[in-house]
């Protein structure tokens, strides 16, 4: 009798562990951040390069805009020469988006691999501020802001082509705002009054694909047949739920996860993955970094990877490579400082020897029950 709890005992334990790591097979985690700084984020993904921001070192606590490798500790910062601050918020080949700080303005700009190399894309005609978001090709997306009063500002979505003098207010006719957080193939993604949508080029081309269910949404990140980001409906109390689309408002999609996270998001989509995040922005604000295949039920909480030492993630941007996925974001420590992150996910084979091993076990277990 003792004999025969031992091994049943050892079955099951070893089929927990088989089944658990089957789990997380295939998944690690890198993180990015370096010593010395307080916060850093992973904002972008593409061959190989991840994009975004570091804080410090602790003695100035300046922003600076960077890239890294796959690897940590392979920060490079790539700030421009005059600016005090600047964060880069997309790569695509060779080429970085995003912004810098110059004389009281924030000026959206375009790199392309080092500080000498960053090219002020900031338009003339009294635009207070701008932010490039996206890049693809020779494409860079993003907003132009225009001051109202002394508190208050619009903003315009906009495209350029490399240069400052390339700029395009991409804000259809009739609308008082506008933005745009995606590029990919000459069509770029955004929001109109708070509507998603899409322009191929200028402002005449402007899309409307809000869903009919809903009452807004925005349009955040696209593939070569798919678009992300978000929509609000009166049913959820006027909460985000992560959204799907293939072009239409009839496609729509809602990602949001059956489970006890009030909103979601989703930020970018490659090769039918999509990433972004659950939240809670209750009066302690969570956040976890997540994943989806296409439907709610696919949803992956990216949170679970990581070390217990953090509370809060968010997943920026994804990268599909064949059957490999890689993962850009950032994780708050336990100093409630953000630091950048990689999830990369590679097909393992099918722990075969394991469950032999526990096919065995419970073979041995039944032989053990058969004697008895």
């Amino acid at each position: 009798m003792k004999t025969r709890c031992i091994i049943t005992f050892l079955s099951v334990f070893l089929l927990i562990a088989v089944f658990s790591a089957s789990a997380l097979a295939g998944w690690t985690v890198t993180y990015l951040h370096p010593a010395g700084y307080t916060e850093s984020g992973a904002l972008g993904i593409s061959g190989g390069q991840l994009a975004g921001s570091l804080t410090g070192p602790t003695t100035s606590n300046n922003i600076h805009a960077g890239i890294y490798s796959r690897t940590a500790g392979s920060w490079v910062d790539v700030t421009p020469a005059g600016s005090p601050a600047g964060v880069i918020k997309s790569t695509s080949g060779t080429n970085q988006a995003g912004s810098a700080y110059f004389d009281g303005q924030w000026h959206a700009g375009l790199w392309n691999g080092t500080a000498a190399s960053f090219v002020d894309l900031h338009p003339t005609g009294g635009y207070f501020r701008s932010a490039a978001e996206a890049v693809s090709g020779n494409q860079q997306v993003g907003s132009v802001s225009v001051q109202v009063t002394d508190v208050s500002f619009k903003s315009y979505a906009a495209l350029w082509t490399g240069t400052a003098g390339s700029f395009v207010n991409l804000n259809p006719l009739g609308c008082t705002s506008s933005n745009a957080f995606g590029v990919l193939n000459g069509k770029q993604v955004g929001e109109a009054n708070g509507r998603a949508g899409y322009w191929t080029g200028n402002a005449e081309t402007w899309t409307d694909i809000n869903p009919a269910s809903c009452v807004g949404s925005n349009l955040r990140g696209l593939s070569a047949d798919q678009e992300v980001g978000e929509a609000f409906a009166e049913a959820w109390g006027y909460k985000r739920h992560a959204a799907l689309w293939s072009g239409t408002a009839e496609s729509y999609v809602n990602l949001h996860p059956s489970l006890a996270w009030p909103e979601s998001t989703a930020y970018r989509v490659s090769g039918g993955w999509q990433v972004g995040a659950v939240c809670n922005p209750g009066e302690i604000y969570q956040s976890h970094a997540s994943l989806w295949n296409g439907t709610a039920e696919s949803w992956v909480d990216l949170h679970s990877l990581l070390s217990p030492d953090y509370s809060r993630s968010e997943a920026m941007d994804i990268e599909v490579v064949g059957d490999e996925l890689w993962i850009a974001g950032w994780v708050l420590s336990s100093s409630d400082n953000s630091e950048a992150v990689m999830w990369h996910y590679e097909p393992v084979p099918e722990p075969s020897s394991l469950l032999i091993l526990g096919s065995g076990v419970l073979a041995l277990a039944g032989f053990v029950r058969r004697k008895r």
